[in-house]
């Protein structure tokens, strides 16, 4: 996966916030559905919308929260401007 890890946890963010409709998804959502760490769900419908055609949008797993707790926490150390530009290696970044 070719993609760094500032860009990574921007996805996760977006995908936790469920702003990504699948068929608009750029194209690091489906990396990160290769590792698990999005899925695509049928978005709920307005309780008073009529003839609502579902959309599939990204949805984090359990592994993509941790993913994003992981991320969102070494982006608070000094080492993080580096390491947001660094490609995202997933779970083998060791933790300082």
């Amino acid at each position: 996966m070719k993609y760094a890890n500032g860009a990574v946890l921007e996805a996760l963010h977006l995908a936790r916030h469920r702003q990504i409709p699948w068929h608009k998804r750029p194209p690091v959502f489906t990396s990160l559905q290769a590792l698990r760490l999005v899925r695509t769900v049928a978005q709920q419908p307005p309780v008073d919308t009529r003839n609502y055609t579902p959309i599939q949008i990204a949805e984090l797993t359990d592994k993509g929260r941790e993913e994003a707790v992981r991320l969102e926490a070494r982006s608070l150390t000094p080492e993080w401007e580096q390491e947001r530009h660094a490609d995202y290696v997933g779970d083998a970044v060791t933790s300082f």
